[in-house]
């Protein structure tokens, strides 16, 4: 019940940052709400595997989702992908609303497996995920309060920035590369700005 009434809390004052901001409208518009369904017994133990080989080279820290997310798909796109085919991995960024400040969406990165969340950053106090690698972590079943809202990014992009560049970082703001996931929100904006 709180999951539904923060959404509409958390999609109002994204609609109202929309006005001004592209990563917000793209969000909304191309995006869309995450919801809690558990991961069966061949997504978990896919991602166990993928968590033992990844935590290698990336411990999974907090305040690092977009690093920790994209060195997820970098080894499930490099590495795992050929012998899993009924596991489809897909990295999302957008906005998660905690229960204590819905009205405050915070911008984050996760990965979808079969379309299901997996958030291998954000830890919930008293939340236990089923996996000892990342115990507090959110892991298909999202608790009660929290919002993911995810627009779905080009794994393919990731790949080619990390193998090229040897650098994680937001694709939705993505400065460097002139904003290619939200430019013609940038310009709707701009229009809508001089227009009035």
């Amino acid at each position: 019940m709180k999951s539904s009434i923060n959404f509409k809390i958390a999609t109002d004052a994204l609609k109202a940052r929309a006005k001004f901001q592209p990563i917000e409208r793209a969000v909304l518009t191309e995006g869309y709400q995450v919801l809690s369904e558990p991961l069966n017994k061949e997504e978990k133990d896919f991602l166990k595997r993928l968590l033992e080989v990844t935590m290698q080279v990336c411990p999974m820290e907090q305040k690092q989702c977009y690093h920790n997310s994209q060195w997820l798909i970098f080894n499930w796109e490099t590495l795992f992908k050929e012998d899993y085919p009924n596991i489809d991995v897909q990295y999302a960024e957008g906005f998660v609303a905690l229960p204590e400040m819905p009205v405050f969406p915070i911008n984050h990165g996760f990965i979808l497996i079969n379309g299901k969340l997996v958030d291998p950053t954000l830890i919930v106090k008293g939340h236990r995920s089923g996996l000892k690698q990342l115990p507090n972590r959110i892991i298909g079943e999202i608790p009660d309060g929290y919002v993911y809202l995810a627009m779905k990014l080009p794994n393919r992009d990731i790949v080619q920035n990390m193998a090229t560049n040897y650098e994680t970082r937001t694709l939705l703001d993505d400065w460097e590369n002139g904003w290619p996931y939200v430019k013609k929100y940038m310009d709707e904006i701009k229009k809508e700005k001089f227009k009035n």
